[in-house]
């Protein structure tokens, strides 16, 4: 059983960091990493759908070198590509095992993906990360992968990482935030992106409940998903929710915080 895998891979890892081994135990059925000096360890904020179903969580990194460090910061003092693409996968793995361990696989879990790493890594993304995965006894199925932004990187490399992504079981989701005033269905660009990438799910950012119907409209239209996010009052939910959206997230909904381990899964 995962669990069963997860848990023991826990117990055999150091109590405390250790100049050669990148994970360690940071308490009960937890894991953290250590990149230099730096310290990660991983909060999680609630994905909801429509009529409340707990969707899964997106994950986030925070980490300390003495005090709290931007994680902005922490992934621009990756000297190289070859350095960031090993800080990217082991966010990804302290968020994987501190997920699932606390969660076990009924949930989906969001891991975003840095766009240097899309650079770095030319073919076969997510091979290495499946690896990981199935080293805990666990399969892509439950993980989206959380592309960057449209825009932030060449069309061509986003849809060869989504396809690839997508070929190897993972669900890809694709963030967009529209200038203002812009119109999505008059949007070119926008519809480029949904037909070249295809993605499962869209993440839109809210603004007003006007603006996100035709978003959602668009989405829809190719049989996307929606999630939107940033809600942070009760207004901005029900706006959301009126407007169609299909699954949400926010403050309103949920800060992003650490996940209660089973007893039984915990490590003694």
């Amino acid at each position: 059983m995962p669990g069963d895998l997860i848990s023991g891979y826990i117990a055999r890892l150091p109590e405390g960091p250790e100049a050669a081994r990148p994970l360690y135990r940071a308490g009960p059925g937890r894991v953290a990493g250590q990149f230099y000096a730096c310290h990660l360890s991983s909060v999680f904020q609630p994905v909801v759908a429509r009529n409340g179903e707990l969707i899964g969580h997106a994950a986030y990194v925070r980490c300390r070198n003495g005090e709290d460090l931007s994680p902005w910061n922490l992934f621009s003092q990756a000297a190289d590509d070859e350095e960031l693409v090993q800080l990217d996968r082991l966010a990804r793995t302290v968020h994987t095992i501190n997920y699932f361990n606390a969660v076990g696989e009924a949930q989906h879990l969001f891991l975003p993906v840095d766009g240097r790493l899309l650079r770095a890594v030319p073919a076969e993304h997510g091979k290495t990360f499946e690896r990981v995965l199935a080293s805990l006894g666990l399969t892509p199925r439950r993980v989206v992968i959380v592309l960057p932004e449209w825009g932030a990187l060449p069309p061509g490399l986003l849809a060869q990482a989504a396809a690839n992504y997508r070929l190897r079981g993972y669900r890809v989701a694709i963030r967009h935030r529209f200038a203002d005033g812009s119109a999505p269905e008059r949007d070119s660009a926008w519809q480029e992106m949904l037909r070249y990438l295809r993605p499962d799910i869209v993440k839109l950012r809210f603004a007003s409940a006007a603006l996100l119907c035709a978003q959602i409209a668009v989405v829809h239209a190719v049989g996307g998903t929606v999630l939107v996010t940033h809600l942070e009052t009760v207004e901005d939910v029900s706006a959301a929710g009126e407007a169609g959206t299909d699954w949400r997230q926010g403050f309103a909904l949920g800060y992003p915080a650490g996940l209660d381990v089973s007893p039984l899964a915990a490590v003694a």
